[in-house]
């Protein structure tokens, strides 16, 4: 079935996020990080993560911008 497009592991996902270039969605990124997409709203909400932007009425996050705050949440949790 052509219509459906291929989902992308979640190597694939990290990948993109880590290049910083082109967008995540929320249900990419709830697989990739293993919780819900009930959770990624939750870290929406109290700013842990940031705000997706609307495309062709798909919710997705900027891949730069998900990536400066992982790698802030990852120092935030070593220290």
């Amino acid at each position: 079935d052509r219509s459906m497009p291929v989902k992308r592991d979640t190597s694939e996902i990290w990948g993109a996020i880590g290049s910083g270039h082109g967008f995540t969605s929320i249900d990419e990124l709830s697989r990739a990080m293993n919780i819900s997409p009930a959770t990624i709203y939750n870290y929406i909400n109290n700013e842990t993560l940031p705000s997706p932007i609307k495309i062709g009425g798909r919710r997705l996050f900027v891949n730069a911008k998900l990536e400066q705050y992982l790698a802030e949440l990852t120092e935030e949790g070593a220290s």
